[in-house]
């Protein structure tokens, strides 16, 4: 499974999102839910070429 747990975290990754609308791109890398704070980090990694990485920061940066 693509889950690891304890009592403050849980860190999911290969996982599909739910969301209310449609998302096109809804599997981020790894997101990490901080059960305290009750708080979702989504992180996505990318390793772009040298050419292509203000394009790829700028397409992260936009919002839907």
């Amino acid at each position: 499974m693509n889950v690891l747990e304890n009592d403050k975290f849980k860190v999911l990754w290969n996982f599909s999102i739910l969301s209310e609308r449609r998302i096109e791109h809804n599997k981020p890398d790894i997101v990490v839910l901080d059960k305290n704070q009750r708080m979702c980090h989504i992180i996505n990694v990318a390793c772009p070429f040298d050419t292509t990485i203000k394009k790829n920061e700028q397409g992260q940066n936009t919002k839907h």
